[in-house]
């Protein structure tokens, strides 16, 4: 079902692009360290902190619009700075578990980069 979700809302997020590219007029590229994170199993009373960097490596600055998670249960905070060639931008998520059994969650992360969304995956099993 969170598979469904993510999709639906990939293809709705997708619809907007046109209205998201003309709003950069200058286009960067990024790579994430790792776009999948695959925490194991943790209790439900356990709270997941992670640090995911991202990396400019296109020539113009990286401005992040906005970062998205499929659900309350994960927090992501960032500086919002724009980050310049090399520069990088760290990713603080906090993944606060509600209920037991198999985690597919998702951040979308909305910048200037073409396509304007990039997502990270979160899974693993609460127990």
């Amino acid at each position: 079902m969170n598979k469904f979700k993510v999709l639906f809302f990939i293809i709705l997020l997708s619809s907007c692009k046109d209205k998201v590219a003309n709003k950069y007029e200058l286009i960067t590229e990024i790579k994430i360290e790792n776009n999948e994170i695959n925490f194991g199993e943790i209790s439900i009373t356990d709270t997941l902190f992670k640090t995911i960097r991202v990396k400019n490596t296109g020539k113009n600055l990286l401005v992040i619009d906005s970062i998205g998670a499929s659900c309350g249960c994960t927090i992501v905070n960032y500086d919002k700075a724009p980050r310049k060639f090399n520069e990088i931008v760290e990713l603080s998520l906090r993944f606060i578990p509600y209920e037991k059994g198999q985690v597919n969650k998702s951040i979308i992360i909305d910048a200037n980069t073409d396509p304007p969304f990039n997502i990270l995956y979160l899974k693993g099993e609460v127990k």
